[in-house]
C-alpha cells in the first residue's frame, strides 16, 4: 500500500505513483500554474486558492452506487489518480502546466495474460501453488509499524487467513468478531 510523489528538481518536474490495488488513495488538482496533491482530498480543500464545490454528477453517482467512481471525486476538480497508474506534472517551453500519465501495472492484463498461460501443473501442484502464494501474501500484509489483526466473520476465507497468520508471525495474532441481535447481520 503505498502513494508517493517526487521532486525532480532537475527537470522541474513532479511524478505521483499509487500502488497497484488502490489501497492508498491519491487525490490531485490543478490551480493556476501549482500542483495540489494528498493522500486526504481535506488536503486539497485546505489550500487557499482551492474552491471546493460539490461535484454534482459525483454526487448523483455516490446516491446511486454508494461509491464516487475514479477518477472523479466529490469535490469540482478533484481527480483520484487510478491503481497501478502514475502521473507527471511539468511545464512546457510557455510554463504552461502539462501532464502525462501511464500505467505500470493493470489487474485486466494479469488476468488476460493467466487466463491465456493457465496453470500448467497437476492438481497437487495447484493446491501447493496455492498454499505458497497465500503465505507469502499474507505475511507480506503482516509487516506494519502498528499492530495487527484480523477480522474473522466464520467463513473459511477468514479462517484461512488466521490460520496463516499464526503460522508465518512470531507474534500473537489478535482477532476480532462481531455480533448482532439481528440474525441478518450476525456473524
Amino acid at each position: 500500500m503505498f502513494a508517493f510523489a517526487l521532486w525532480d528538481r532537475s527537470e522541474r518536474s513532479l511524478t505521483m505513483v499509487r500502488d497497484r490495488m488502490g489501497v492508498k488513495p491519491l487525490y490531485y488538482a490543478t490551480t493556476n500554474k501549482s500542483v495540489l496533491f494528498g493522500s486526504d482530498i481535506s488536503a486539497i480543500a485546505a489550500h487557499p486558492s482551492f474552491n471546493s464545490r460539490v461535484d454534482r454528477q459525483s454526487l448523483a453517482a455516490y446516491t446511486q452506487f454508494n461509491a464516487v467512481p475514479e477518477p472523479t471525486s466529490i469535490l469540482e476538480g478533484v481527480r483520484k489518480l487510478a491503481p497501478g497508474t502514475w502521473m507527471k506534472f511539468d511545464h512546457d517551453a510557455n510554463g504552461n502546466l502539462r501532464s502525462s500519465i501511464g500505467t505500470y501495472w493493470s489487474l485486466r492484463d494479469v488476468a488476460a495474460h493467466s487466463k491465456q498461460q493457465g496453470f500448467q501443473g497437476s492438481e497437487d501442484d495447484a493446491v501447493s501453488e496455492l498454499e505458497t502464494l497465500l503465505k507469502k501474501s499474507v505475511q507480506r500484509r503482516l509487516v506494519s509499524d502498528v499492530p495487527v489483526g484480523a477480522f474473522l466473520s466464520g467463513g473459511v476465507d477468514s479462517a484461512t487467513v488466521v490460520s496463516i497468520m499464526r503460522q508465518v508471525s512470531t507474534q500473537p495474532v489478535s482477532t476480532f468478531t462481531i455480533g448482532s441481535a439481528d440474525a441478518d447481520y450476525d456473524e
